[in-house]
């Protein structure tokens, strides 16, 4: 039977979850606050990130949430690019940790090894001294997050059982109901994806849960000469920030090499990736804090350890930086990346999903919708 459901929140995750809802057959009402969305959803890389994800966990997770966004890009009018990923490895120990990883599951990813000479062909922006080659995924996938979110909000808002209510922060939940300063609305269950907001409706939940993550990212301009990166880009520090090469036994000396020659590196939660959106734009790469608050300004001695790891990396045509931000989310505490729990018998939070929101939501709450409808 066909129910009534809000979504509070008009992000990724809250988007994922009305269009579930909206595919079982339900009717569906999303309240954002602002007049659209403004936080972690539109300050990514735009990457849709399978070669992260655990092999016997959520990598087909990842690759379910990938078809629906290749779905949705053709629904709502937004472009989706597949440019792969790039490994890049300048020292033993990465190209370790690369070709161990290739060796235990190529059969099962898009993946193989590139020697420097097609790894330069491949991109011609990577610098070749020292260059030892790169592991190449097929699996990724890059929105410009800016344009995708709102294209799909703006398509769900469309759908005949579908409104979006924008300006309209909930204030307080009693049972089935949600409460702006001057509006009540109803419905049979009520789903809270805030993000970082949840600790306006409950600022306790989330304590022993999740933890609070700020990172600081940036984007050129546009490139020069219709200049295009290709596949996403990143360094052996990657290779330390993503659950997927966890069991790599060579993943212990790499690190013991980080940790003796690139320690303000791990000190700020920083590993380095560059990805270009269909624009021209390039995003570049981040750091992880962890803490109950974080102050308002941006570290700029941050922001140029980044940029030096990427110079390490690559020469783009124009380094100029055009926009720099923060952005900060939960992320998850629980041996599960994410969270989805009854909060009451009437609401339901879904949240924490770290760094892997744009990667997982869709094929996550696909999966777990039902359990909560």
């Amino acid at each position: 039977m066909a129910k009534h459901y809000i979504v509070i929140g008009a992000g990724v995750v809250g988007l994922s979850t009305a269009y579930h809802l909206l595919s079982l057959g339900h009717r569906v009402t999303i309240l954002e606050k602002e007049s659209k969305a403004r936080g972690a959803s539109v300050r990514n890389f735009g990457m849709i990130w399978p070669i992260g994800q655990p092999l016997e966990t959520y990598y087909e997770t990842a690759l379910s949430s990938r078809s629906t966004w290749y779905k949705l890009a053709r629904h709502c009018e937004f472009e989706i690019e597949n440019s792969g990923s790039l490994h890049l490895a300048y020292h033993i120990e990465e190209q370790s940790v690369l070709e161990e990883f290739i060796q235990k599951e190529t059969k099962y990813r898009n993946i193989n090894w590139l020697t420097p000479e097609k790894t330069i062909q491949t991109s011609p922006t990577v610098k070749s001294q020292n260059l030892k080659g790169s592991m190449m995924s097929r699996d990724e996938c890059i929105v410009d997050p800016r344009k995708a979110i709102f294209q799909i909000a703006h398509w769900l808002d469309e759908q005949p059982n579908c409104t979006i209510h924008y300006n309209s922060c909930i204030t307080m939940i009693q049972e089935n109901a949600c409460y702006t300063f001057d509006k009540k609305y109803e419905a049979d269950k009520i789903f809270i994806c805030t993000g970082r907001d949840i600790d306006l409706l409950f600022p306790e939940y989330l304590k022993n849960k999740g933890v609070l993550c700020e990172l600081q990212m940036m984007r050129t301009g546009i490139q020069p000469n219709h200049f295009r990166l290709g596949p996403s880009i990143c360094g052996g520090l990657t290779l330390l920030h993503y659950g997927a090469f966890n069991k790599i036994d060579a993943l212990k000396d790499l690190k013991s090499k980080i940790e003796s020659e690139h320690k303000p590196y791990l000190d700020h939660g920083i590993h380095v990736m560059a990805s270009q959106n269909q624009a021209g734009e390039i995003t570049i790469g981040d750091s992880h804090q962890y803490a109950t608050s974080f102050d308002p300004f941006i570290d700029d001695s941050i922001n140029q350890l980044i940029l030096e790891y990427l110079n390490s990396l690559c020469s783009l045509p124009s380094g100029k930086i055009e926009s720099y931000w923060k952005g900060v989310y939960y992320k998850s505490t629980l041996p599960e990346p994410f969270l989805i729990e009854s909060v009451t018998p009437y609401c339901t939070v879904i949240n924490c999903f770290g760094g892997a929101g744009m990667t997982l939501a869709f094929g996550i709450i696909q999966d777990k919708i039902d359990n909560f409808a």
